[in-house]
Parts: C-alpha cells; structure tokens; sequence
C-alpha cells in the first residue's frame, strides 16, 4: 500500500489543525493493519462509515468517546494510539522540511543543478 500524505487533504479546505489529520492518518494505517474495511471498522465501534472516511481523510474531528470506542477495538491503549499519531506527525514534519529544501534548491540551482545535489543528499 502506497502511503498517503496524512494532512494534505485536511489542507485543502478544512479548518481542522494537522492533529486531526494525523489522528485520521494513524487511525486508517490501524484500521488497514486489521484488514478492515471503513465498514467494518464503522459497524464495531458505531458510527457512520461516510464519518469514519471523512476522519481518516481529516476532514472531521472525532469525539474523545468514539476515540475510546476506536482503541477498543483495534485493541490499542489510549497512550500508544496517540504516540503513533505524534509520530506520524514527525515523520510528516521531516518530509514537509526535506521537500522544501529540494525546492529551495531547484529554485535557486535549477532543476539540473539541484538534481545533482539532491542524488547526493539521497546517498
């Protein structure tokens, strides 16, 4: 499975903050680990899949009792689903920061000159 940017959905026009996000990112990868469908996952903890999708995406906030609901029945603690949450959020946070620096470089060497950096930031 090809992994998605966790916050660039919610950034296109929700006014959530990237936590959200995350949680909705950590909370799919969860979900795909079981061999879950939205379905699935939205009939064991009781809510709609349309809201469940729309929380993975970011695009919703979901309640502190469907987050407790959600750990049950991934069967996660509390405290490890949001340590995987902050660090999907690094691990974002480091992608966001090394992206910018490929532009930065393209920007300022062009694209054949920050190609050749860039091969050898990769090694």
């Amino acid at each position: 499975m090809e992994h998605e940017t966790p916050a660039s959905e919610a950034e296109q026009g929700a006014p959530f903050p990237p936590e959200i996000a995350n949680f909705g990112y950590t909370l799919r990868l969860l979900r795909v680990r079981h061999d879950w469908s939205q379905q699935t996952l939205a009939n064991k903890v009781g809510m709609n899949r349309s809201y469940l999708s729309d929380v993975e995406r970011g695009l919703n906030s979901i309640s502190l009792q469907y987050i407790v609901k959600v750990a049950k029945v991934l069967e996660i603690k509390l405290s490890a689903l949001f340590l995987l949450m902050e660090q999907h959020a690094d691990e974002e946070t480091k992608r966001r920061s090394m992206l910018k620096e490929r532009l930065r470089q393209v920007e300022e060497h062009g694209a054949e000159g920050a190609a050749s950096r860039i091969g050898r930031m990769d090694r």
